[in-house]
């Protein structure tokens, strides 16, 4: 009995010792958070004025929206590898910048991308593409700042309709739709 003691104490100090214990949500990166989701706001603000652009001159087709569809597809593979290089943050509502804070800018993004993308939906404009893109990154964010999509999701009620619109089912799923 005593044997048997010994090398239950044995085997779980070894186990102990060669598993390293995974960091706990210690440390607030939402600084990293909010410099990435930034630029991807800025980058797909210009992107979607032009695509509200090209549809209010009718000079929509695939010569003229595919660049700006690549360039979103660009913006956010680029925003969701950023992102995923950035520990997972403990968040903050009292540290600027909150969680509120980078949830209401995310928001800004889906609603923008909700309603310019929704206008090419009967145009024939290959969108496919980018519906995975965005739900990839909706994702993500929701992986390096657990919970920031509560917010994102009660912004987005009234936009979702334009999600649906364009044909976006992963990303209405990836958003909690």
């Amino acid at each position: 009995m005593f044997a048997f003691r010994v090398a239950l104490a044995f085997f779980a100090i070894a186990g102990a010792v060669a598993n390293p214990l995974v960091a706990r949500q210690t440390t607030n990166t939402n600084e990293q958070i909010n410099a990435v989701v930034d630029a991807l706001h800025l980058t797909t603000r210009h992107t979607f004025v032009d695509i509200v652009t090209i549809q209010a001159n009718e000079t929509t087709a695939d010569a003229t929206i595919n660049p700006e569809v690549q360039a979103l597809i660009s913006a956010f593979n680029t925003a969701t590898t950023d992102l995923s290089n950035i520990a997972v943050s403990s968040g903050s509502q009292t540290d600027t910048p909150t969680n509120d804070d980078i949830s209401i800018t995310y928001a800004d993004i889906m609603q923008v991308a909700a309603t310019s993308l929704a206008g090419l939906a009967d145009d024939g404009s290959s969108l496919g593409d980018l519906d995975p893109v965005i739900a990839n990154n909706v994702n993500q964010l929701n992986t390096t700042l657990p919970g920031s999509l509560g917010l994102v999701h009660i912004l987005m009620l009234d936009a979702r309709q334009w999600f649906q619109l364009a044909g976006f089912p992963l990303t209405l799923t990836a958003l909690g739709f």
